[in-house]
């Protein structure tokens, strides 16, 4: 007898948060993807990499939960953000391995957490090409996982059983201090992958108050201010 039963894909959902603390934003949209996800037969594990101060080592360990656990996608979440779980599923559905959102900054300012190229344009996937996006809301896909992977340097803490990768990095290239995302997205395009970015796709972010834009519409006002 055949079994017709389809696969469930499997995504990790993870999130560092240095104080164990998520908002009711984002608790709420957790809830509400996890629910979606169940009636499309996609498992949506959740994970939370508590009390570490050191984002790039979390970040780490979550990124080896990933390989470990074999899951078919990582998706970064920040914790003191929250999205539409609309969104989450349309960045599922992309045809590509990396696939970031823009996240706006806690800024009284309108700035994204993206880095464009010059010559960034739609393209025909409804994406764009960018040098890096951070990884507040980002998608992972296997094979990028095991690629990137397998380039990384292992490295083993004292107080840690197993030994963890590299894949997240703080650098100093020329002077210039390049946070964990960004290093991140680096080693990914010299591995000739490409970084893809939803602009469509929006996400809020919660401090003392909770910031929530519009990323395209943005965009367009700084690329038509740039043409003046």
């Amino acid at each position: 007898m055949e079994n017709n039963e389809q696969k469930m894909r499997t995504v990790l959902l993870a999130a560092p948060s240095h104080d164990g603390a998520v908002n009711v934003w984002h608790a709420a949209a957790l809830a509400e993807t996890c629910k979606i996800g169940l009636s499309k037969n996609i498992n949506v594990i959740p994970v939370y990499m508590s009390y570490d101060s050191l984002v790039q080592r979390a970040r780490n360990d979550i990124f080896k939960l990933a390989i470990d656990m074999q899951v078919d996608d990582l998706f970064f979440v920040d914790a003191d953000q929250d999205w539409n779980p609309a969104d989450f599923f349309r960045m599922l559905e992309h045809d590509a391995e990396i696939v970031g959102a823009p996240v706006i900054k806690k800024s009284d300012a309108e700035q994204y957490n993206v880095k464009m190229e010059v010559t960034s344009t739609i393209q025909d996937n409804g994406l764009v090409s960018v040098l890096s996006v951070g990884t507040g809301f980002m998608r992972i896909s296997k094979s990028a996982l095991n690629k990137i992977w397998e380039t990384c340097q292992e490295y083993q803490e004292p107080h840690k059983e197993q030994p963890s990768r590299s894949v997240f990095e703080v650098k100093i290239v020329d002077g210039v201090l390049y946070a964990e995302d960004v290093s991140f997205c680096q080693k990914w395009r010299d591995l000739g992958g490409t970084v893809w970015l939803d602009p469509m796709v929006n996400c809020a972010h919660s401090g003392h108050k909770r910031w929530l834009g519009n990323f395209y519409e943005w965009w367009k006002a700084v690329k038509s201010y740039n043409r003046q």
